[in-house]
């Protein structure tokens, strides 16, 4: 019997998908949806291994060349995100240790905007690129991953994870491995999007963004992250749901929790709504992935896709999956690390080096406007250009 990684209540399987990504990654993979009724917990299973996840992101990953969530920027939105994450946190004489810090974004605006500072400052990650990019004088960054942080026992004052557990399988060992450094009255601070919320007006970035998302293993909500965190020995102090800016004005549903080591008085099991909601949003995106892929194997080929990311995966993978007679198909990107990778043998090219003939499918769901503008003054015509959302329509 399968059991729930947050409350270990049964889980039940609620389907199938196949995942995508640019060839050789580990994250081209038939994936198992699980769910569980009492706390809410959404799981997307997959085959690898916390030590594969590792060397990906540590060998593979591009995010020193992203922008987006949980890259460690400097954006407006990034801002935005820092300044809220800094009203959970007490700083005065503390050390402070970001797990997962990329770029150190987080860190660089607590010594910009914290004046004057007392807190000693570090960053961990796996990814020792991204870290590069962030090196400053005053904040140490140290490569490790979540199973063997480079800390001292009972070191640590403030452990932040934001946007770190949705990609862990083991959950138990990344949570001893924070019990182990913090101290004694420590504080553990986690941001992770919000499953509940994930259907939301306000927060639907676009179909399968966030079920098809090849990195993200956990879905979680209030209830399950809390189940999950009293599961080991953490009572949680203060957690708030809101909406947080991307780009472009999409915005996406956080949850942040700010936890300390004690014990959980009570756990509020998930809503009978709010499990059908998210059962339904499961069945829905699927069928929505579905229906977008037999739409654009309908379109006038070679169909060109710009901007090969999760949205692209997503429908591609089901245009693969259902399509006998696929017509022919051309990647184009601005991101010059995705140039020259390869799709199922097909090459990622810049922009300016394909032809304008048949069908220009614009993948992102955040960027399609600037994309468009580009486009149009490559030569492309208006009548040739979708946006990938709005062929589910």
């Amino acid at each position: 019997m399968s059991r729930c990684k947050c409350c270990s209540n049964k889980i039940k399987k609620l389907s199938n998908f196949q995942k995508m990504d640019f060839d050789g990654s580990i994250f081209n993979h038939e994936s198992e949806v699980y769910f569980c009724e009492n706390c809410g917990y959404l799981e997307t299973r997959s085959p690898y291994l916390d030590s594969d996840n590792a060397d990906h992101y540590a060998n593979h990953v591009l995010y020193n060349s992203m922008s987006g969530i949980g890259v460690g920027g400097d954006t407006t939105e990034d801002r935005f995100r820092y300044n809220q994450y800094l009203k959970l946190l007490d700083l005065e004489q503390a050390t402070l240790v970001d797990i997962g810090c990329s770029r150190g974004g987080f860190l660089k605006h607590i010594e910009r905007e914290i004046k004057p500072l007392s807190t000693k400052l570090f960053g961990v990650d796996i990814d020792i690129r991204s870290m590069t990019v962030g090196e400053t004088d005053s904040i140490q960054f140290m490569e490790g991953n979540v199973h063997s942080l480079p800390l001292a026992d009972s070191s640590v004052d403030i452990l932040t994870y934001f946007h770190v557990f949705e990609h862990i399988r083991d959950l138990d060992g990344l949570i001893n491995e924070a019990r182990r450094v913090l101290k004694e009255n420590g504080s553990l601070v986690i941001e992770v999007p919000n499953a509940v919320k994930y259907n939301d007006a306000n927060t639907y970035v676009g179909v399968g963004f966030w079920l098809y998302m090849q990195e993200h293993l956990s879905h979680f909500c209030t209830s399950s992250l809390t189940a999950l965190l009293a599961r080991n020995g953490f009572e949680v102090e203060n957690s708030f749901e809101c909406d947080m800016p991307i780009k472009n004005k999409s915005r996406y549903p956080s949850l942040i929790i700010k936890a300390k080591l004690g014990r959980q008085e009570s756990i509020k099991t998930t809503t009978r709504n709010s499990a059908d909601d998210l059962e339904m949003f499961v069945d829905q995106e699927l069928a929505k992935s579905e229906s977008l892929a037999k739409n654009c194997l309908e379109l006038d080929g070679p169909i060109t896709f710009w901007g090969i990311s999760l949205e692209f995966f997503n429908v591609y993978s089901n245009m693969k999956k259902i399509g006998k007679n696929c017509p022919p198909v051309r990647l184009i990107d601005n991101n010059q690390s995705k140039q020259k990778c390869t799709v199922q043998d097909i090459i990622v090219e810049k922009p300016n080096k394909v032809p304008t003939n048949g069908t220009l499918v614009i993948s992102s769901y955040i960027t399609f406007e600037t994309i468009k503008a580009e486009a149009l003054k490559l030569g492309w015509k208006d009548s040739q250009i979708f946006y990938l959302h709005s062929l589910n329509n």
